[in-house]
């Protein structure tokens, strides 16, 4: 179901200027062009309003939470900077300042911030960027350290993934983790018009796609690993991140907190703009179809296997880029709740959708860069100007509760506190996390007693979860369950890593291990199976086995000390570490782009040491005439390895090759007798 609303006067042919300096200065540009949008003034339905939060910012392009039960705002700084506002202060400080990475311009820069869920107690967060090196999109991991929760360590960065971007616009953006604790991503289709390339339906990229990937375990030589559930896990030539495809722009998504489900904002083009509900395996008909009308850049407009968007409006009075929010689910009760809340960029209007029509609730005249939400699900605005504003009722409304935290061990339990409410105001409760449930108390008019109860924690490692109530987070800690771990390494040897693992206190239960190569994790696996003799010993199942196998990068003649440790914990099974020393085993690929009689040039790399150059050895038929390294940036290779790209190599011809005879010229990889793509070459010079 899709509602199409038009209005009936003003019109818009064109996106913004690529080129211009900021997402801002787009606005701007279409603004001048076409007076009538964003021309209506300040005003709201009587019912919210736009309260400023904090200004002076530079280029805010998103506000978030860390769900960590501070109540603190972090706000994205286009140009580089993430910045941390602490509850009720107006003054942000520098969280994370990446600058000098950043490249800036246009949709280019900072456009994603998404927190590990236990951040709490891990500090990871991870951060999507435009790459000042190559221009190329780029999701990175990066740590808090202890002690210091409200400045981050700009040198623990750890690149997840690069992703192409053909062109300058069109990047995407979003980063969120979902209920399932995977992290999806908005990427754009690489930009231009009427994507050129037709990336969006490409499956073979991760252009115009929604992905999702699983960050606590890697896949080497990959530092994550795709979920087996993604609908194209194993399908040849697709890209086992993909969830969804057939996206434009996808700036702006959010999780729905009650029901988990994904609404995105897709950007559109000429015409029409669309909000969809994302789902498993859908395609969102982009560049077949903008919006529910076909583009006319495909032979056919088949609609067959194309998930349509629930709702669209048209490029008119002034209307121009949607701006993807939120479900309402805030505990002020400030807007309906359910509802989904949503902008236009160049307007300024912010709108509400209800399932069946959408209105507008408040008509900023102001470029609306992006929502975000805080932790206790109240909905925020960052504009042009370098002002947030969150969305408020303009009553007046006091209130505070009784305990702001509670501790519990991992046994089940409850608890309660006071809410005091002084200004007759209606307000409500909302749990994040399964696990605590409201079970009295949950909303109301005035003061009285909220009480709660919390499940056993099964798990040995702690959690944190929250209850929002009317704006303020009460954290609720619990320990985790006691473990009684016992395992064995059986066999460590250059093929694979096997044995099994067990928590006495969780018989029955698979539990998981991880391979540490010294101190640096390399894979985690569940040890689940079977094993009879294991099952005979414990008294239970003998689901508990495990096999690891060794992957490339540990595959290169040197001595490593692998550790198999249960959990996340620090203990090692027994019989690890073991030292191996495996002998090197590469992988090679590379290209001869060019061979003539001045120059020998292309790429090469080893996939099993992405980050490692390697020799190139060129030979006159088995007489070698030259070396050289390869390590000369090469953005396209990068992309197409996902790792730096520094693997371009550049030989000139030596006067051996100018004999006026024919040269049969091979391009090898460093001392072996593998031949680079293309080559030999046969060369014939005066």
């Amino acid at each position: 179901m899709f509602l199409a609303i038009s209005f009936s006067t003003g019109t818009r042919s064109s996106r913004a200027s690529i080129g211009s300096n900021s997402i801002q200065d787009q606005s701007n540009q279409i603004k001048s062009e076409h007076p009538e949008a964003g021309s209506v003034g300040v005003s709201a339905t009587g019912t919210v309003m736009l309260k400023q939060i904090v200004t002076g910012l530079s280029n805010p392009l998103y506000v978030t939470s860390a769900h960590d039960g501070t109540n603190r705002l972090f706000v994205v700084e286009q140009t580089g900077a993430i910045k941390v506002l602490q509850p009720g202060s107006t003054t942000p400080t520098v969280f994370l300042d990446i600058t000098s990475e950043v490249q800036f311009g246009g949709e280019q820069g900072v456009i994603g911030l998404a927190f590990h869920p236990l951040f709490w107690s891990n500090g990871r967060f991870f951060v999507h960027y435009t790459r000042s090196l190559d221009g190329l999109n780029v999701i990175s991991e990066f740590h808090v350290p202890a002690g210091t929760p409200n400045v981050a360590d700009p040198t623990s960065e750890r690149v997840l993934i690069v992703m192409a971007q053909p062109f300058t616009n069109h990047n995407g953006g979003m980063i969120e983790f979902g209920h399932d604790g995977f992290l999806y991503c908005g990427k754009g289709d690489g930009g231009s018009g009427d994507d050129p390339e037709k990336l969006a339906q490409n499956l073979g990229v991760t252009n115009g796609k929604i992905l999702r990937i699983n960050v606590d375990q890697a896949n080497s030589p990959r530092p994550y690993s795709s979920p087996s559930t993604n609908p194209f896990f194993s399908r040849g030539g697709a890209r086992p991140e993909i969830y969804a495809y057939g996206m434009r722009n996808p700036f702006r998504f959010s999780f729905d907190r009650q029901t988990g489900q994904l609404y995105c904002g897709d950007v559109g083009q000429d015409t029409w703009e669309e909000a969809d509900i994302i789902n498993l395996g859908g395609n969102y008909g982009w560049s077949i179809f903008e919006g529910d009308t076909c583009t006319g850049l495909y032979p056919t407009c088949s609609m067959t296997g194309l998930s349509f968007p629930f709702l669209v409006y048209q490029h008119l009075m002034g209307r121009c880029a949607i701006l993807g929010g939120y479900v309402y689910r805030g505990t002020l009760n400030t807007l309906p709740q359910g509802t989904y809340t949503f902008g236009d960029l160049c307007t300024g209007e912010i709108f509400e959708w209800n399932g069946s029509s959408f209105s507008t609730i408040i008509n900023s005249a102001d470029s609306i860069h992006s929502f975000g939400e805080d932790e206790s699900g109240e909905i925020y605005m960052s504009d042009g100007a370098g002002t947030v504003f969150q969305i408020v009722s303009p009553t007046a409304c006091t209130f505070s509760v009784g305990t702001p935290s509670f501790s519990f061990s991992s046994a089940a339990n409850s608890g309660s506190f006071m809410v005091t409410e002084g200004g007759g105001c209606q307000w409500s409760s909302l749990s994040n996390a399964s696990w605590i449930t409201v079970t009295s108390g949950g909303s109301g008019t005035s003061s009285g007693m909220l009480t709660f109860s919390v499940q056993a924690n099964t798990s040995t490692a702690p959690r944190l979860g929250t209850i929002s109530v009317a704006g303020t987070v009460v954290k609720i800690t619990q320990a985790g369950a006691a473990q009684r771990y016992v395992g064995y390494v059986d066999a460590a040897n250059c093929s694979l890593i096997g044995g099994w693992a067990a928590d006495r206190n969780r018989l029955n239960t698979p539990i998981q291990v991880t391979l540490y190569d010294g101190a640096s994790p390399i894979q985690t696996v569940l040890a689940n199976g079977h094993r009879p003799d294991v099952g005979a010993f414990l008294g239970d199942n003998g689901n508990h086995g495990y096999t690891i196998t060794i992957p490339p990068l540990l595959k290169d003649g040197k001595t490593h000390s692998l550790h198999v440790r249960f959990e996340s914990s620090t203990f090692d099974l027994n019989n690890s570490p073991a030292s191996i020393t495996c002998p090197e085993t590469p992988n090679y690929a590379g290209y001869v782009d060019v061979a003539n009689c001045s120059t020998i040039a292309g790429w090469a790399a080893d996939r099993n040491q992405p980050s490692v150059p390697i020799t190139v050895t060129i030979l006159d038929g088995s007489t070698v005439i030259g070396t050289v390294t390869a390590n000369a940036s090469r953005p396209d290779v990068g992309a197409f390895l996902d790792d730096s790209g520094y693997h371009g190599f550049n030989f000139t011809v030596p006067a051996s090759l100018m004999t006026g005879t024919t040269h049969t010229v091979h391009v090898r990889f460093g001392s072996s007798a593998t031949d680079l793509v293309n080559s030999p070459a046969s060369l014939n010079c005066p």
